[in-house]
């Protein structure tokens, strides 16, 4: 489904971590707003017309650490020693990944921060294992976009028993916060899918025959995309009709 996609600002990002594990010194407000432009202009086509989530409607549920998992060590992520893992989901060639990336990249950078990282490709078992690694390695703080909402179970549970502090961001994953996850910062799907209804209303007069090409199955941007563009469409729109659905894989070959 095409829908403006809402990619994370450094800040957001940044700000999720500070109340994760402790106080970040060497980052300011004023700072915030141009990381998040340089980011968006890694990828003029893709990004430009990304919407940007605020602090307060993008963060979901979350804790600190005092209270995660019964507390974890109190740590200093901008000390230059303290190692923060980061799992990507899918390619870079994909160019909301690749300005995900990016950003997380210019923020460590900026904060001072010891980062690793790992690409999973698409495949949710090599991102089991890779953030198993990054455990392995040293990571004291695991930042990961999951490639689905239900097959982590095997890395998270390596990293509650670790005490690692678990921030997921764009897709959530099965579990509670606080408990299974530190916190999830990520867009409002249903409600992004609400104005894609909206949107295809305006330009078509509220009369079309639409055909939906979904996301990846098994994880809730596509569950929620999917549900709030047909529960727009049903309520506002009787005369636009959705005639066919398949998986696009959010994936322009398979698309």
């Amino acid at each position: 489904m095409n829908v403006q996609s809402k990619t994370f600002s450094a800040a957001v990002l940044a700000a999720g971590l500070c109340l994760a594990v402790t106080g970040c010194t060497k980052s300011d407000s004023s700072d915030s707003g141009g990381d998040s432009k340089s980011s968006a202009a890694a990828n003029d086509n893709a990004a430009a017309s990304q919407q940007v989530a605020s602090p307060s409607a993008a963060a979901g549920p979350g804790c600190t650490y005092k209270t995660y998992g019964g507390g974890v060590p109190k740590l200093d992520i901008t000390d230059g020693k303290t190692v923060v893992g980061f799992s990507q989901s899918e390619s870079t060639s994909n160019p909301f990944r690749a300005t995900e990336t990016k950003s997380i990249e210019q923020q460590a950078k900026k904060l001072g921060v010891k980062l690793i990282q790992r690409n999973a490709n698409a495949d949710v078992n090599a991102q089991n294992s890779q953030i198993e690694d990054m455990i392995a390695q040293g990571a004291k703080v695991l930042i990961v976009a999951p490639e689905n909402s239900d097959g982590l179970g095997p890395a998270l549970a390596k990293a509650k028993s670790a005490k690692v502090p678990v921030l997921t961001i764009d897709r959530t994953v099965g579990g509670s916060a606080c408990t299974d996850f530190m916190a999830f910062i990520g867009s409002d799907f249903y409600h992004q899918a609400q104005i894609a209804a909206d949107d295809l209303a305006g330009a078509t007069g509220g009369e079309a025959h639409v055909a939906i090409l979904t996301g990846t199955p098994g994880n809730n941007v596509t569950t929620d995309r999917t549900k709030g563009f047909q529960d727009q469409a049903k309520a506002k729109y009787p005369k636009m009709k959705i005639v066919a659905s398949q998986t696009g894989n959010f994936a322009q070959t398979d698309g």
